[in-house]
């Protein structure tokens, strides 16, 4: 097996492509889905943590160490509401159930601790996708139960929807940055109010548990960065057999083998001189004669033999032969068994056959 063939441009590139396929599949593709699985798992688990476990106070929660470990946690929270309706804005683009809604965030203020921004919850959208009327939280000092949540990604986008300060996103530190909060320091993270606590609106369920596709889309790209190598070598092997193969049908061709060289294998050999009857010398120089035309050939030696022949007694003529037979006497045509042997030998068995129909037609007609 000489690699030297597979040498080219087309094997190295493709030898290079599933190299750097199987590598991808292993290194970035495959460990990609299956962390997005494992994230996928832990979430479930907390989400499970969360709704098993009871209120933990609030100040709890934003001094952990890792607040995240809190996420979706239920705490409690004792103060009062900023009440003053210029602190408060509507979140947007928001949807409970398919629904479009706003939801309302509101500052508390947590006796002897920071200001948490709280979500009030959900108000569906009025007619044209009008701002509803929203109440207000209650005065005073009240104790709530909550949802600890971490800040969410994106830009806040602040926006003027009928004259009411709106967000796109809930991120604290954003928020507080607002002419609206100004002068107020909110905590990081933020709290949904459940339902039935005081100043809580309509609800904002908390996510379900979720399986997710990325299991099986890692295990795929396991199984192609394994596929990539097997059909790499698979090809590999079917090009050496069929190479293998082509330099077989060429060392047998310039040997000059009977089947590859498309001779009947089993056809008669073409008598030789020393084994033939005399009878069949015409038959063998007319071999180069077409088939057809095999016992026309026995005619023309006979016709040539009488026209060509000298007349007798001239000087230097052949017009005796070596018997005393004169020359212009026709020659005694080829043998049947003669003209089978060389068309047989010359193109076989089916060939002869057909050939021998014709010579008793010709005989016939004559």
């Amino acid at each position: 097996m000489n690699l030297r063939r597979f040498l080219t441009p087309g094997w190295i590139l493709g030898l290079l492509a599933v190299i750097a396929f199987a590598w991808a599949c292993f290194s970035y593709l495959a460990p990609w889905q299956l962390g997005k699985n494992d994230d996928l798992n832990a979430r479930n688990d907390n989400l499970v943590a969360a709704s098993e476990t009871p209120p933990v106070p609030v100040a709890e929660a934003l001094g952990a160490t890792d607040p995240s470990s809190y996420d979706w946690h239920y705490v409690s929270l004792k103060g009062h509401y900023l009440t003053d309706p210029e602190r408060a804005l509507l979140l947007r683009l928001r949807t409970v159930d398919g629904d479009p809604t706003f939801q309302s965030l509101v500052p508390f203020q947590v006796d002897g601790g920071p200001t948490v921004l709280t979500n009030r919850g959900s108000v569906p959208v009025g007619p044209g996708s009008s701002v509803p009327d929203i109440a207000a939280p209650p005065a005073g000092e009240v104790e709530i139960e909550a949802r600890f949540r971490m800040a969410e990604s994106g830009d806040v986008e602040p926006a003027d929807v009928e004259g009411v300060p709106t967000a796109k996103n809930i991120d604290p530190s954003s928020i507080e940055a607002l002419p609206q909060l100004s002068g107020v320091d909110l905590a990081p993270q933020f709290v949904i109010v459940q339902q039935g606590q005081p100043g809580a609106l309509g609800p904002v369920p908390a996510p379900g548990l979720e399986d997710g596709p990325y299991l099986s889309y890692g295990l795929q790209w396991l199984a192609f960065g394994i596929i990539a190598p097997l059909a790499l070598i698979y090809f590999v092997t079917a090009e050496l057999r069929n190479r293998r193969k082509r330099g077989i049908l060429s060392v047998s061709r310039s040997s000059g083998s009977p089947l590859l060289l498309g001779t009947r294998a089993g056809a008669p050999a073409t008598p030789s001189a020393e084994t033939s009857s005399p009878g069949e010398g015409n038959a063998r120089a007319g071999d180069d004669t077409p088939a057809g035309d095999t016992d026309q050939v026995a005619g023309a030696d006979a016709s040539a033999t009488g026209t060509d022949s000298a007349a007798p007694g001239e000087p230097g003529s052949d017009a005796e032969n070596a018997d005393g037979s004169q020359q212009g006497e026709p020659a005694s045509p080829p043998s049947e068994a003669s003209r089978q042997n060389a068309a047989s030998s010359r193109y076989g068995d089916t060939r002869t056959t057909a050939e021998k129909r014709r010579a008793r037609r010709n005989r016939s007609r004559i």
